[in-house]
């Protein structure tokens, strides 16, 4: 029941008094807590023990790993963002703007 000392029992808490009260519209709450790295051992304790439950273990991982693969794409665009803005001087359009009122009002003089 403890992997890596994470303990699994625990984790059900989060939805249920015990694994017998595990309901299916909370399987997914459950296993998506778990830390990335344990969710297959949770996804296994619980149909081990809720072999009822083995279509919405399935769906929920699948549903984790698409989260999973969208924060990464959300996190790599951020850091392209970051990077192209570190790259890159800010610029203000109504800086710029004043700044070739200035120079015409320069000129005209």
């Amino acid at each position: 029941d403890v992997v890596d000392g994470f303990n699994i029992p625990n984790l059900i808490l989060i939805a249920a008094d015990s694994i017998d009260e595990l309901r299916r519209c909370d399987v997914y709450r459950v296993i998506s807590r778990a830390p990335s790295q344990h969710r297959a051992a949770v996804a296994e304790w619980i149909n081990f023990r809720r072999d009822d439950l083995i279509d919405k273990v399935a769906e929920a991982l699948r549903w984790c790993e698409d989260e999973d693969e969208a924060n990464a794409v959300t996190s790599e665009t951020e850091d392209e963002t970051e990077q192209e803005t570190e790259d890159t001087p800010y610029e203000d359009p109504a800086i710029s703007d004043a700044e070739q009122l200035l120079a015409a009002l320069l000129d005209a003089i």
